[in-house]
Order: C-alpha cells, then structure tokens, then sequence
C-alpha cells in the first residue's frame, strides 16, 4: 500500500510511532501537549486553538464528563 500521506509530513517526523514505549493514549496527549504547547494544534475555519490550549479543553472536557 502506499502511504501517500508521508510526503505531507514534516522533516524529522517518523512514519511508524513504537506503541510499546506509551502506556496510553492519555500519555501520548500529554507528552504531545508538553512538548509542542506553544504551537497550532488545531485550525478551523479561521480559529486556531495551541496544543497548550488543546490540553486545558481536555481536561476541562474531561472533567466534565466525570
């Protein structure tokens, strides 16, 4: 199959992520929002939201939720 998709990537970004070293989705949003929290996470139609942002909805969301 081709992976048409991996053009479109970024330098430096892997094609295949290695799931053993994360113990959950939850840690890989974490990371992900720790590492990158200054920049876009998110555009849609004209509203942009930062991955620190993307994080305090979650949680909020989460909250919510429970």
């Amino acid at each position: 199959m081709d992976k048409i998709w991996l053009k479109s990537y970024p330098a430096g970004v892997p094609e295949d992520i290695d799931p053993s070293r994360l113990r959950s989705i939850k840690e890989l949003l974490e990371r992900t929002c720790a590492a990158h929290a200054d920049r876009v996470a998110y555009i849609q139609m004209g509203k942009s939201i930062t991955y620190r942002e993307l994080d305090e909805l979650s949680r909020c969301f989460a909250a919510w939720l429970s």
